[in-house]
């Protein structure tokens, strides 16, 4: 326990005090502490940080010492105003809507004009006896059930939250329900009771829930614990589903539409909550049931992962380095890579703030944002990130040999000299005496005049950019382009769905693939494959070719491991570049995928085959296809047009009460300020990462970006080009991601391509950039296309499907596009909603 004087300042700087501490001071204490010393600032209204700008960092919880707070730090104090336990803002909630259904319902007189109130119905008489249930268990609940945080609110979300629940589940159903004039749907008594039988079994289920998750913490212990029992073995928030169901029951019976738009707006939002606590679940144990969902049973988590699967034996290959516990973290290598690439460019404070991050899965988006306004500054910061961090990554990373041998990953590649047998399969087709780009789309193929008319529509619509539209008509329109009977393209993951193999075979390419051992229906696709086309296979076998007996056995001894042997796959393919591929034009292109932190690994070990084929191969040129859920530079106009989509048209109100109760999550501007450097234009940007895929996915997409801007440096064409959202069988197996893309065309101009329609278009670009000297992926041309920093490479011909365009983030859609997805799809969406928010005041003008 080291001593630790603190200085604590206010936002402008003056000197608020200087505690003696000691890093193992928590920070409650530093409040009560900064309390004792000044007595009009409580615990609650206090907020501390360390840092500034980029490096700003909150000190919520924890130690001192967890901080790397040094003797003599400056803390920030920030007064966060009058704050209100949660007790008080529940009661106030739940207060409201009572007092609303009582005085509608036994003081009428005072409320409808009537001059006699006729006598109430059995419906609606039961109806205010469910309410009066229902706000006064919530009541109930709150003083005597619930466990609340310390944590508290300000004023104004305490209005917000009553005022919302207040008129929404009290003012405008009382009024309707309770009118004289309302005409109840159900008369039958025993219908009525049924009903009400359903409510009150809901709200005890409801309160059975909430006893449950009190009972998981006795006297003072406050460690979380796993509920279960009951419906707790289905859902992770049962208490969540019956207060929906409830308020399903009660509109059904009461046929009001404004209960109904209070159910769906609740229901809305306990989804939301309950996304949120079951990846807290899942977080904090990893025992957590796998069979759980947050609330209801046919609809996942929000932002849910697929869980990497543990190897079953010693890991053998490229695995990642061990912190200082002796555990291979992805967390301490992730944020190792990027703090090397900021601290080569003096980023220290933004380094230091990554350090101290301590919610690294849920929060490393914000660093990488950092991390691209930083390298927007000049292009030396740009590359000098770039090549810091792949230098990290090449050097920390490790390799274990078959027989256990550790060394360093950057080590082993130059020290393995092992290789692999030649496999060839030469196509039975001939070659055309013309080749012709076809593209299939919907239930057709387009070529010629129909795909420049479906082009220039795309273009128009926002699903492309103008310079992706003309690249891909350029090469439809030059056939000695499309003759690729002298191109040799080495496919790292050739049997990748979103790969160019199959298009580049019927071109009459020469493939060099690489994929998977031991996978006999992969590689018998692979080979029938380039059998059936005018092309060439080359492909790695564990002995001759011509000691094989039949295809069977062809097809087991073929491929490599690149997570295993990544040095023998290099020294193969520069074997074949002294033999059958000599003097011929080389394109790598890395087209690998896996989940997880296996997604790093295969992204190192490819990266390490295309450093060195760049520094052995001079004209290598590099391929990659890029996530659009990145961060990118974007052409000017793309980014007004996102401006532009922003503004008012026929659905913003409905967008905009979505982002309201969503508190902001939902729908949240795309259009990001432009990036100033020092020298040269402005940079402007788009956010299109995805909390949700995790920090191995956004490096292993990142280290790519790295690789394409330093061979982009070294002379190096790079083919790197963003690919749009599309509907593979892998993604559409995930019934939650399947939703979400039938939902997702209502955001114009969205569109989610099927896997054959980007293949063609993908190598259309692929091949555009190979054949095409002049374009903007060639960098002898880099000052005509406006190319200062390296960054912008991926500006240019860019497929995104909408992304860039749209007028909100992609992250903040997902959920209202299965939303809409329920509600109809994006083309019955608006006309459903707008018939449930107007249909009630269009009731009222005819009853009443």
């Amino acid at each position: 326990m080291a001593k630790l004087e603190v200085t604590v300042v206010s936002g402008k700087k003056s000197v608020l005090g200087t505690f003696v501490l000691s890093t193992d001071t928590s920070i409650a204490e530093l409040k009560r502490c900064f309390h004792q010393r000044h007595p009009k600032w409580p615990p609650d209204q206090q907020s501390f940080s360390i840092g500034e700008g980029r490096g700003r960092v909150a000190l919520r919880s924890g130690k001192l010492g967890d901080f790397g707070l040094k003797d003599g730090a400056t803390v920030t104090f920030k007064n966060r105003g009058t704050r209100i336990g949660w007790t008080t803002v529940f009661l106030i909630q739940n207060l409201g809507p009572l007092l609303c259904h009582v005085l509608a319902f036994c003081y009428p007189e005072s409320i409808y004009d009537e001059k006699s109130m006729p006598k109430r119905s059995y419906l609606q008489t039961v109806a205010f006896y469910l309410m009066v249930l229902h706000f006064t268990k919530q009541i109930f609940e709150t003083l005597f059930v619930h466990r609340f945080r310390r944590e508290r609110i300000g004023f104004s979300e305490l209005i917000s939250n009553s005022v919302q629940f207040t008129i929404f589940g009290g003012a405008a159903i009382a009024y309707y329900v309770y009118h004289p004039l309302y005409t109840p749907r159900f008369e039958n008594r025993n219908i009525i009771n049924a009903f009400a039988v359903a409510f009150a079994a809901c709200e005890i289920g409801s309160l059975q829930s909430h006893l449950l998750l009190r009972s998981l913490r006795k006297g003072d212990d406050k460690s979380h614990k796993i509920p279960k029992g009951g419906l707790f073995t289905y859902v992770s928030c049962p208490n969540y589903t019956l207060e929906s169901l409830s308020w399903l029951v009660y509109s059904t019976m009461i046929s009001c539409l404004t209960a109904t738009g209070f159910f769906v707006v609740v229901t809305f939002q306990l989804l939301l909550a309950a996304s949120k606590k079951h990846r807290q679940y899942k977080r904090d144990f990893p025992d957590y049931p796998r069979k759980r969902v947050p609330m209801f049973m046919f609809i996942p988590a929000i932002g849910r992962e697929r869980r990497q699967r543990r190897p079953t034996g010693p890991e053998v290959g490229v695995v990642f380095p061990e912190d200082n516990k002796g555990v291979r973290s992805t967390t301490a290598a992730g944020k190792a890579i990027l703090i090397a690439g900021l601290r080569n460019v003096e980023a220290h404070e933004t380094a230091d703030a990554v350090t101290r991050e301590r919610n690294w899965r849920y929060q490393y988006h914000k660093y990488y944002m950092n991390m691209v306004e930083i390298s927007a500054e000049s292009p030396e910061k740009s590359l000098g990130i770039a090549r810091a961090a792949l230098r990290c990554a090449h050097s920390s990373f490790e390799f274990i040999t078959s027989d256990g041998e550790k060394m360093p990953f950057d080590e082993a590649m130059k020290s393995i000299k092992g290789s692999f047998e030649t496999g060839i399969i030469r196509g039975n087709v001939e070659k055309p005496k013309e080749f012709v780009l076809k593209v299939p789309y919907k239930n057709g193929v387009l070529s010629g005049s129909e795909l420049r008319s479906q082009l220039d529509k795309w273009r128009k619509y926002g699903t492309m950019e103008l310079d992706c539209a003309t690249a891909i008509q350029t090469v439809s329109s030059k056939p000695q382009w499309l003759d690729l009977s002298d191109r040799y393209f080495v496919l790292i993951g050739a049997g990748s769905a979103m790969g160019p193999f199959i298009k580049l075979l019927e071109l009459g390419a020469n493939i060099v693939a690489v994929d998977i051992p031991k996978r006999e229906r992969l590689w018998e696709k692979l080979i029938t494959t380039a059998r059936n086309s005018p092309g060439t296979l080359y492909f790695p076998l564990s002995k001759p070719q011509n000691e094989m007996k039949d295809d069977d056995e062809l097809f087991i001894s073929a491929g490599c491991d690149l997570l295993k042997q990544p040095a023998e796959i290099l020294n193969w393919i520069l074997e074949l570049s002294k033999g059958p591929l000599k003097g011929s034009p080389l394109t790598i292109g890395n087209y690998t995928y896996l989940d997880g932190g296996l997604h790093v690994k295969l992204s190192l070990a490819a990266d390490a085959i295309i450093e060195g084929l760049c520094e052995q191969l001079k004209g290598t040129i590099v391929a990659f296809l890029c996530t659009p859920t990145d961060i990118h530079a974007i052409p000017s106009d793309a980014h007004r047009d996102a401006e532009r989509r922003n503004g008012w048209h026929i659905g913003k109100p409905i967008e905009l009460l979505i982002n309201f109760l969503s508190g902001g999550s939902e729908l949240r501007k795309n259009a990001l300020k432009p990036l100033k450097p020092k020298v040269g234009s402005s940079i402007h940007r788009v956010d299109g990462m995805s909390v949700a895929q995790g920090p191995n996915y956004a490096l292993a997409k990142r280290m790519q970006h790295w690789r394409a801007m330093i061979a982009f440096e070294d002379g190096c064409t790079v083919s790197a080009n963003i690919a749009p959202s599309t509907a593979t069988v892998s993604v559409l197996h995930n019934k939650q991601f399947a939703w979400a893309y039938s939902g997702m065309p209502y955001f114009k101009p969205f569109e989610i391509f099927q896997q054959e329609t980007t293949n063609a278009l993908m190598a259309a670009l692929l091949i555009h950039d190979v054949q095409n000297v002049a374009g903007p992926k060639n960098p002898e041309n880099r000052e005509r296309f406006g190319i200062e920093n390296p960054l912008s490479l991926f500006s240019h011909q860019g497929l995104h499907g909408g992304l860039w365009r749209c007028a909100y983030k992609v992250d903040s859609i997902g959920f209202t596009s299965v939303l809409i997805h329920f509600l109809g799809g994006p083309k019955l969406f608006l006309p459903i909603v707008s018939a449930m928010l107007v249909a009630p005041l269009v009731v009222y003008q005819c009853v009443f």
